[in-house]
């Protein structure tokens, strides 16, 4: 023969709840009211899950409405989760703490989440997990990561001097063509690592790319002739570069 399980669940103070719930106007409040109410009043041969599917409640929402009216009365069923107090948990970190903890972080280029973690642990004695750590960085400070630039073979160790060598000639031999200096007017604009996207001659890349795939190729230099054709044809429109100047070098006006 199976048993049902009976309800075990004592409501205390059941005259002050009914006070309570025949004057709330809040809905998600009223809700918590009316189930505690039922379990006080139903017949104790109806276990607590029988009652709370009444109302669409989950058995274990129900035990935690409980205990927080038990323990706190009408806060608590306002605030069942909560451990008292003022509403909502207090922040580990108040405002204060967090404009040092920027101004730390401002004097570093560069920090591991595990090591932010421990410097909070030591300025403010106060232990957070790593995820925690990098929540605070995202939505109380505004930071992110950053993808670190690979120190590989493939990148020189002076590869300032080669690109300085290298605007050197350029800049020598536009000047043996007879433009000045205003003509030329170099500007380097250094580009975070990772970010193509900033990159006009990507989109030229994008539309070789786009044409070639459609093409058909018949041998070596068929692909280098095709290679060859559309980039002289899309590198003619500064189309390619307008966001980009636009974003990056605004004064420059008399582009087309």
């Amino acid at each position: 023969m199976k048993m049902t399980r009976t309800r075990r669940i004592d409501i205390p103070n059941p005259t002050v709840l009914r006070s309570y719930l025949e004057q709330e106007s809040d809905p998600t409040v009223r809700l918590r009211l009316i189930l505690m109410n039922l379990i006080a009043e139903l017949p104790r041969s109806l276990s607590l899950a029988q009652i709370c599917a009444m109302v669409d409640v989950p058995e274990p929402t129900a035990y935690i409405w409980v205990r927080a009216w038990r323990e706190r009365g009408y806060q608590g069923a306002c605030h069942p989760t909560e451990t008292g107090g003022e509403p909502g948990r207090p922040p580990s970190l108040d405002d204060s703490d967090l404009a040092t903890l920027k101004s730390l972080l401002e004097a570093q280029p560069f920090w591991l989440t595990r090591e932010v973690r421990t410097l909070i642990h030591e300025q403010f004695t106060v232990e957070l997990s790593v995820s925690q750590v990098s929540r605070i960085l995202r939505e109380k400070l505004g930071m992110h990561f950053g993808k670190p630039y690979p120190h590989g073979d493939k990148r020189p160790r002076d590869a300032g001097a080669q690109l300085e060598a290298r605007l050197i000639t350029a800049y020598e031999r536009l000047r043996a063509q007879g433009l000045s200096d205003e003509d030329i007017a170099i500007e380097l604009v250094f580009l975070p690592p990772y970010a193509p996207v900033l990159n006009p001659i990507e989109f030229i890349w994008k539309t070789i790319k786009r044409v070639i795939s459609v093409s058909f190729i018949s041998s070596l230099d068929a692909l280098r002739s095709q290679i060859r054709r559309t980039w002289n044809e899309s590198a003619r429109y500064c189309s390619y570069a307008r966001w980009w100047i636009e974003r990056f070098v605004p004064h420059v006006l008399d582009y087309k």
